[in-house]
């Protein structure tokens, strides 16, 4: 079992284990005491061992590594089966977590795999000093088929919300929600110059 190597993700440092140093150590040992391919009546991902074998190996007490089994089967990264004599650890979805980098599925996809992370809340952010109107504004009225003034618009809206301290994860949808307001009270209107609009007729 001392030859090859195992991935470890850089991303497991987000994983909500991670300060826990018993918990990481002993996943890692798994990882590396792990069948790589089915072996001894073993599938890939599975090693055969005991509470009292991983505290010799790995230094941490029994009963640290059954509070850190437990919590690792309630994190669905791995399951267990005990037998009359030990217990067969299998890592959930190993050959996913064990991918080479070459590999067409994402970093993301593979993590999720194996490990539960936590995931960053976009933080809610006050009104940018600059909102200009871009081509995507354009092309979204156009796609309402509502024709607004859109600089005098969007100068309401960020009046309104600049007035109210607002925050928002995403200004360009709070943008979106504002015209989706102005059809529904105001009606879809059409104030291009008449050229612009029999242009394409």
């Amino acid at each position: 079992m001392d030859g090859g190597w195992i991935l470890v993700h850089k991303k497991m440092r987000q994983w909500k284990w991670y300060q826990d140093s018993e918990t990481v150590h002993l996943f890692i040992h798994l990882l590396l005491m792990a069948n790589y391919h089915e072996k001894d009546n073993l599938k890939c991902g599975q090693l055969r061992t005991s509470f009292r074998k991983l505290s010799k190996e790995t230094g941490i007490s029994v009963r640290a590594i059954r509070t850190r089994i437990n919590r690792l089967k309630e994190s669905k990264v791995i399951d267990t089966e005990t037998t009359q004599s030990n217990q067969v650890i299998t890592i959930c979805k190993y050959k996913h977590f064990q991918k080479p980098q070459n590999d067409d599925r994402s970093e993301t996809d593979t993590l999720r795999g194996s490990i539960p992370i936590r995931r960053k809340k976009k933080r809610k952010r006050l009104c940018p000093k600059d909102f200009p109107i871009t081509d995507k504004m354009k092309k979204y009225s156009a796609s309402k088929k509502h024709y607004p003034n859109l600089k005098n618009l969007t100068e309401k809206f960020l009046l309104y919300h600049r007035a109210k301290g607002s925050k928002f994860v995403s200004w360009y949808a709070a943008w979106q929600n504002w015209f989706l307001n102005d059809i529904k009270f105001n009606g879809p209107v059409d104030n291009r110059p008449m050229e612009e609009r029999f242009a394409n007729k």
